[in-house]
């Protein structure tokens, strides 16, 4: 719908939406915008957008907090976000914030 005619008169669909009275409320709004900047970086670079393992892949055995750390890391460089591996695991997303900061002053 980018390249279509119609948008080229218009700054945004939402702009679009607007001018044809469609009515919709400010999330449904949000909702178009991040679909199209997401759609945009997926343009830009798949690979980020590629999640290739299940989150049960990471985390299928047991393992030690130190080595569940480091598959929460391998999941959010892989394009998991922090509240979906929080969910997974049943950890808040403040918590996997943390675990984040403290891998990243860790040095190798």
């Amino acid at each position: 719908m980018k390249e279509s005619f119609v948008l080229k008169w218009f700054d945004s669909i939402n702009e679009l939406l607007k001018s044809l009275d469609i009515e919709m409320t400010e999330e449904e709004f949000d909702k178009i915008e991040k679909f199209q900047k997401d759609s945009t970086a997926y343009k830009r670079e798949p690979e980020k957008f590629m999640q290739k393992i299940e989150l049960k892949e990471y985390f299928s055995k047991e393992l030690s907090k130190a080595q569940r750390n480091i598959q929460i890391t391998k999941a959010v460089k892989d394009g998991y976000t922090q509240s979906e591996i929080a969910r997974f695991l049943g950890l808040s997303a403040s918590g996997i914030s943390r675990i984040l900061k403290k891998k990243s002053k860790v040095k190798p």
